[in-house]
């Protein structure tokens, strides 16, 4: 039997959110308008001072995730997904985390992100790590571009556990001796099927839940100035969003068979 430790992405093996990361270089590109990023900003202050995700950030992070892709090229966007997961993981990372990786690969361990984040972002991230691969949320794809809408659901909450269920299933992963790291009470199902857990920078809900069932506990103490407030506002107000680049509006709009200029 084989044993693999599974990571959550945000606030455990990057600072804050992904996609909040994603979004701060996708104005650049012209997919996102300054007000687009400020709400971003918004939700992941809340987030990682809180080291809460609410269930209306998720699913306003999805809804607009997908509005703004919907009609464009799938293609086009994995390779903008990979160049961008270039630009800004390695400050992103956190070291302690980053190491743990290493030591279960050192280990003959199987090492997998399991995440919220769409599978173009997330399976980037994984490969940059050298890690098997990425559980992840999976937009929906016809004929070459995206249609809007999610293939399965948004992997969070009891999703996670399914698919570390399935995939031990498939590739003979012993749960019992596996592993399972993440910063988010709403992952109790992903900590709760590994045989050994571990909370990483937890809220004190999730830490009397870790002590009460002796997990471990990881305290990292690596600022990150891309997440500073000052920071994050200039960039906020000195962006400007730029003509599409990578997929015309008319394609688009012949994709979905709707007119998209009001966009």
């Amino acid at each position: 039997m084989t044993i693999a430790a599974f990571f959550d992405l945000d606030n455990t093996v990057i600072r804050g959110s992904s996609l909040f990361h994603f979004a701060r270089r996708m104005v650049g590109e012209g997919f996102l308008t300054r007000r687009d990023l400020a709400r971003f900003a918004f939700r992941e202050f809340k987030y990682v001072w809180s080291k809460t995700e609410s269930k209306s950030t998720t699913r306003f992070v999805s809804d607009r995730g997908l509005s703004i892709v919907t009609g464009l090229d799938a293609s086009e966007m994995e390779s903008l997904c990979n160049r961008v997961v270039g630009e800004f993981l390695e400050e992103a990372l956190i070291p302690e985390t980053r190491d743990r990786i290493r030591q279960h690969q050192e280990q003959g361990h199987k090492t997998w992100l399991v995440t919220a984040s769409p599978i173009e972002m997330a399976l980037p991230i994984s490969q940059y790590l050298g890690m098997n691969g990425a559980l992840a949320t999976i937009p929906e794809v016809r004929e070459g571009r995206y249609s809007g809408y999610l293939h399965g659901t948004i992997m969070r909450g009891p999703a996670k556990g399914e698919a570390i269920r399935s995939l031990a299933e498939r590739d003979s992963i012993d749960l019992d001796k596996s592993y399972a790291y993440s910063d988010s009470i709403n992952d109790l199902p992903m900590l709760s099927i590994a045989g050994s857990a571990w909370v990483v920078n937890a809220n004190k809900d999730l830490l009397r839940i870790a002590k009460k069932n002796s997990w471990g506990v990881i305290t990292t103490n690596s600022p990150d100035a891309s997440h500073s407030l000052p920071r994050v506002i200039s960039e906020v107000m000195n962006h400007e969003a730029h003509p599409w680049s990578r997929s015309t509006i008319k394609a688009n709009a012949d994709f979905l068979g709707i007119n998209r200029y009001n966009l």
